[in-house]
């Protein structure tokens, strides 16, 4: 079973998935252009400009329900048990107080 790590969610119409992001496929990507890293500058030594590397954007997709664009939002890491701060019941014990 592949861990479920992105969440597609339409704000408009309430479409909900998680995805493990291979399985993608049966979206409608949206095509967008790619953000100019930054200003061209002209080398000092050729005379002639350099173009600087472009970003790329993160990909968003189509919603399927109402047909928006919803970009997928990473989710957080699962936590790790920590055996130090849980009691045998499986309970969490609370951050030490104050003394007395």
């Amino acid at each position: 079973m592949a861990i479920k790590r992105y969440r597609l969610y339409c704000q408009h119409c309430h479409y909900n998935r998680l995805s493990d992001g291979a399985d993608l496929s049966d979206l409608v990507e949206i095509p967008q252009a790619e953000i100019q890293g930054n200003i061209p500058h002209l080398d000092p030594v050729t005379k002639k400009t350099i173009a600087p590397k472009s970003k790329k954007r993160p990909k968003r997709f189509r919603c399927p329900d109402c047909g928006r664009m919803i970009a997928p939002k990473k989710l957080p890491a699962e936590k790790e048990i920590n055996v130090e701060t849980n009691r045998t019941d499986g309970s969490e014990a609370g951050t030490p107080g104050q003394e007395i």
